[in-house]
């Protein structure tokens, strides 16, 4: 593994304190999706779970943002990931974008955020909805980036950033919830 940028396992457990965000974007985004999917052919599902995808939605965005968003300010998360070379072409990798279209993406879910998460409107009209697919890749390229990251700086850590297969049972558990449904 080849850091373009320095870092060493301070900064990288320093990072770690944005772990959280990471993996509650995942669960919100996730969820979210899966919810929208299974009322899509439902124009208007019930005001509970209307209500429910919008709080999923709100909070998946916001801390999507926290992670990726043009105001990104955490350092030493930015040190670990946006600013390392061999993460921004994974992301490019898994999500098809460049550089300009991953700026391009960066800045349509931070409009989303003012716009709508910010104010948690949950009436905005959904065909303006950036795609999620692709924020839910680099929710992915960053869960297997931070792992190989402590490996090779060997730092230990606890939580989601230890189970390889975080997002698998992740969509396990909302397939399974949603199934009662």
């Amino acid at each position: 593994m080849h850091f373009s940028n320095p870092i060493d396992a301070n900064i990288v457990r320093k990072a770690l304190n944005e772990a959280e965000a990471l993996y509650t974007a995942a669960d919100c985004g996730m969820s979210y999706l899966a919810l929208r999917d299974k009322f899509e052919s439902n124009q208007t599902p019930n005001t509970f779970w209307f209500h429910t995808q919008g709080a999923l939605m709100g909070s998946f965005v916001i801390n999507w943002c926290k992670l990726f968003g043009m105001d990104v300010k955490d350092q030493y998360w930015k040190q670990t990931t946006i600013e390392q070379k061999e993460f921004r072409e994974a992301v490019y990798r898994e999500t098809g974008f460049n550089y300009q279209a991953w700026d391009k993406y960066r800045k349509s879910m931070s409009d989303l955020k003012a716009v709508v998460v910010d104010h948690m409107n949950p009436y905005f009209p959904l065909d303006q909805l950036p795609d999620f697919h692709p924020a839910i890749q680099i929710l992915k390229v960053s869960h297997e980036w931070l792992r190989q990251v402590l490996a090779e700086l060997n730092v230990a850590a606890e939580g989601p950033v230890n189970d390889s297969d975080y997002f698998k049972k992740v969509e396990g558990d909302i397939k399974a919830t949603l199934a009662k449904f």
